[in-house]
């Protein structure tokens, strides 16, 4: 991964996780403003009845008109953050994972992290999908919450190569991939663990963002070098070699 960065692509990369950084907080501040000013205007216009809500008295028809109407304006406000949200993660997601997967080839170029455009929906929905499943698994769990994290660990990389499948089949072929290797990805993280506390040294002068995005592209690319090496060692998915 050093290797690979050294080529060239270590500051463009630095530069795209930059742009996609704005992208992502400007995304989420849209959304949020919305849902304020949502939540906002039905208190204005629903007056008192909403600030006493939780006092309504359910036999009563007012009252409970005005609590599904508040719960009404929750579900719409909710609706206004998840959805773009949604996206947001999901093309953030395709762009630094492209450039990884790009710096590990030798093959960068900087416009890689906006490539997501077309594919924001389809990750987001393989992002939403994964998390959901690891959040049953702790539920459940921690240990196997944790050995799951692993074994999920190349799904995105799965979903770029393979933009038509669906998440269950990108997370089923990263469980494949990941068979045997939870504990070689578990050492490659650890390794960089030192990097990460240097990063926490800005955290006084609140720059351990900034720090972060500089520090990012060398774990990225890292990790996208273990998934063409597992690809290598375990070949790719049936269908794929048809």
């Amino acid at each position: 991964a050093w290797d690979a960065l050294g080529s060239g692509p270590y500051w463009p990369f630095v530069g795209g996780n930059f742009v996609l950084a704005m992208i992502t907080n400007f995304a989420m501040f849209v959304p949020g403003m919305l849902m304020i000013i949502v939540v906002c205007l039905a208190g204005a216009f629903g007056g008192e009845s909403f600030s006493h809500i939780l006092d309504a008295d359910l036999s009563e028809a007012s009252d409970l008109y005005q609590l599904l109407a508040f719960s009404g304006v929750v579900v719409f406000a909710s609706i206004l953050v998840v959805i773009p949200l949604t996206y947001v993660f999901g093309f953030s997601s395709w762009g630094s994972g492209k450039m990884a997967l790009a710096a590990a080839d030798r093959d960068f170029k900087f416009g890689l992290c906006v490539s997501g455009w077309g594919h924001g929906w389809k990750m987001g929905w393989t992002v939403m999908v994964q998390w959901t499943y690891l959040t049953l698994w702790t539920l459940l769990l921690i240990v196997p919450g944790i050995l799951k994290v692993f074994s999920y660990w190349m799904t995105t990389y799965v979903q770029i190569e393979h933009p038509d499948w669906g998440a269950n089949r990108c997370i089923e072929e990263s469980m494949r991939l990941m068979k045997g290797n939870r504990w070689r990805l578990f050492k490659l993280g650890i390794s960089f663990i030192g990097w990460f506390f240097l990063t926490l040294l800005a955290a006084p002068i609140g720059l351990s963002g900034l720090a972060m995005l500089f520090l990012m592209p060398y774990p990225c690319t890292a990790f996208a070098c273990f998934y063409r090496q597992l690809l290598v060692e375990k070949g790719p998915a049936f269908d794929a070699r048809i």
